[in-house]
């Protein structure tokens, strides 16, 4: 089986690529369409991860990705997977100055 950090590190970039690209906007995972396993990481391989971003709509984000091996073979590859926006109001452009203290 693949070690669950190494699949979440990569859905995590996905994370963090959308709320830089989406000016803030913030979803959680929802759907893989594909999921293939190349080989288990070997402990503290480096590894390098590829996104593909393939679009968005109101609700979701849609990422393609290949995790890579220090020695460039494929550790896992994801194709379509997708993000869900929890609402519109989750949105961290939308938090600014309520977490400031009151004087």
């Amino acid at each position: 089986f693949l070690p669950t950090a190494a699949l979440d590190s990569c859905l995590v970039a996905c994370g963090v690529d959308l709320f830089i690209l989406m000016n803030k906007r913030v979803e959680i995972p929802f759907q893989v369409d594909q999921l293939r396993i190349g080989r288990l990481p070997a402990t503290d391989e480096t590894c390098t991860l590829r996104l593909h971003y393939r679009g968005h709509d109101d609700r979701h984000t849609t990422y393609d990705l290949v995790l890579y091996g220090a020695s460039g073979d494929v550790v896992l590859a994801i194709d379509g997977y997708r993000g869900i926006r929890t609402s519109k109001e989750a949105d961290a452009s939308l938090w600014d100055g309520e977490l400031k203290e009151s004087p």
